[in-house]
């Protein structure tokens, strides 16, 4: 890189941790600022923090006293923002000896048009915007009103608005997590239309061609527990959660999934997992709506719908296992973990939060399916796994889940033996009274949030929301093909 090519202009060019002769293309991102300005004051600034969290350098074009005019006439801080991945401009002074009102924002589109990468625009200050003319705002970014922040955020792709007393850490740690917000929903609109013929191509891939055998469910509706009884299927292959965190594709080569921000990064990994598997057992919560309902969408996909009717204690066991850092994978550890763990209070207000979420959700993903014609299999936790179910009625569900898989019935007396210590709740089943009783206020808790429709914790098994009353034979007539 030519560093002499800016500084003709008075541009300074600052790159993370070290100078490159060249850029590697889409491997950075563009900060476009005012030297000296507010966010300046920190150092550990927002950039640098935004940096970590995306796993991509920055590079900064900035000016004293720059007006954004600068930069606009600067054909090498084009090139150089237009082979970026993003770019964020900075809500900069208005110049009153050079410019009007009207230049300022005129230069800020004219920027915004010869940038051809995805852009956001940012109001980093001390001060809020106000309609005043301008003429005695002092503070950065000096005589700038919100009338003209109005005028030119429309030509970006996102805008952030971040205002603090001082420019303290937590100041740039909360501008940076709205940053990354805001670029997330740039990879979500921007990337995937500049992707899609890519993606249309990936989704071509013969990984993908055959048919797929999918567990939906929202965490702690004994998804693991149905994982394990399927897998005992020769003719199954399923990964566990391949969307979380800690997965990895294969053990020896330790290939993690991508992050999953766009489109391309879904299929992508969906590829990746079916060259290996013919199915997986998937949490709602590991990736976004957006990238849920693409999952349901998936070509000669059958979906199991695994929800729970009991949301109180969904929501109790969302939070014990968050508080213990255990999902039960084990459940044996996790009973060894409980049993010496003490708990706080649950607040009752959060609780109400996670019923109401869980709700609107399970109802909007099945409406989705039935308006989008999936191949769906409807299944509630306390039909399979509730304590009045039989062995044999939960049997007669899991054969009933082969027939909506095309797939044989399990024969093998060692394979159905394990099935059977598997739906065994005494065996698998992690939450029970006694556990809940060591949350201190969950007596309030159950007098607050216990109803019919959201669920009981101790109330006696009739009175909790029970399995369907014709038993088996309802769960048999949830099927949903397409049309």
């Amino acid at each position: 890189m030519n560093y002499n090519l800016y500084k003709e202009k008075g541009i300074n060019v600052s790159l993370d941790k070290e100078k490159y002769e060249k850029l590697p293309p889409k491997k950075y991102f563009v900060y476009i600022s005012e030297e000296g300005d507010f966010s300046r004051e920190n150092k550990n600034a927002y950039y640098e923090i935004l940096s970590g969290k995306i796993g991509v350098p920055f590079v900064i074009l900035s000016k004293i006293n720059a007006s954004i005019a600068d930069f606009l006439n600067c054909q090498e801080c084009t090139d150089l923002i237009n082979n970026s991945l993003f770019t964020i401009t900075q809500v900069m002074s208005i110049d009153n000896n050079k410019e009007t009102n009207s230049d300022w924002e005129n230069n800020y589109i004219k920027l915004s048009v010869k940038i051809k990468v995805p852009k956001i625009l940012f109001y980093f200050s001390k001060r809020r915007m106000n309609d005043e003319d301008g003429s005695n705002l002092k503070e950065f970014p000096c005589s700038v009103n919100r009338q003209m922040v109005r005028a030119i955020r429309g030509y970006y792709d996102e805008f952030v608005k971040a205002i603090y007393k001082n420019s303290t850490d937590k100041a740039h740690k909360l501008a940076a997590e709205l940053l990354f917000e805001a670029y997330k929903n740039i990879a979500d609109k921007r990337f995937d239309e500049e992707n899609k013929k890519e993606v249309e191509e990936i989704k071509k891939n013969k990984a993908l061609l055959n048919e797929k055998y999918i567990i939906f469910a929202h965490a702690r509706t004994g998804s693991t527990t149905l994982l394990r009884v399927l897998e005992q299927h020769e003719e199954l292959k399923m990964a566990h959660e391949p969307f979380s965190q800690g997965y990895f594709i294969d053990g020896p080569s330790r290939k993690k999934i991508r992050e999953i921000l766009s489109n391309k990064d879904l299929y992508f990994s969906l590829v990746e997992i079916f060259k290996k598997n013919n199915g997986f057992k998937h949490i709602q919560q590991h990736i976004n709506i957006e990238f849920n309902k693409e999952l349901l969408l998936l070509e000669k996909a059958k979906i199991i719908f695994l929800y729970r009717k009991n949301l109180l204690e969904t929501a109790i066991s969302s939070r014990i296992s968050s508080l213990v850092q255990d999902w039960g994978w084990n459940p044996d550890k996790f009973k060894e973990k409980t049993r010496s763990f003490k708990f706080p209070q649950i607040s009752i207000k959060e609780l109400e939060q996670i019923i109401k979420k869980i709700k609107t959700q399970n109802n909007d993903y099945k409406d989705f399916m039935i308006e989008n014609g999936v191949n769906f299999f409807e299944l509630a936790y306390e039909d399979l796994f509730g304590p009045e179910v039989t062995y044999e009625e939960k049997i007669k569900i899991v054969n009933r889940i082969f027939d909506f898989f095309g797939k044989p019935y399990i024969t093998n007396p060692e394979k159905v033996e394990r099935i059977k210590h598997m739906l065994n709740p005494e065996e698998m089943k992690t939450g029970s009274i006694e556990l809940y009783k060591k949350i201190p206020n969950i007596m309030e808790i159950e007098k607050t949030l216990g109803s019919k429709e959201n669920g009981y914790l101790f109330k006696k098994n009739q009175e909790k929301i029970k399995p369907s009353s014709d038993g088996v034979k309802n769960i048999f007539s949830r099927f949903w093909k397409k049309s």
